[in-house]
């Protein structure tokens, strides 16, 4: 994650700000350009990105016998 934010903040997308309360603690807020960049990609990609499987059902909805031979 810190490599992550050290390339973001490099790239100008993240700023890191020192927490005013914890001095062990950044806070990290978006940049303009940042936000310009989320709105234009963020759509193109949900479409992109495909939906997970349907879960299976729980075991409480599975028949309790088993079926007979046919």
């Amino acid at each position: 994650m810190a490599s992550t934010l050290a390339r973001m903040e490099r790239d100008g997308l993240v700023e890191r700000v020192p927490d005013p309360h914890d001095r062990r603690r950044s806070l990290v807020h978006l940049t303009p350009r940042a936000a310009r960049s989320k709105t234009s990609s963020s759509r193109p990609h949900r479409r992109a990105t495909p939906r997970p499987p349907p879960a299976s059902p729980p075991p409480s909805w599975r028949r309790s016998s088993p079926r007979r031979p046919r």
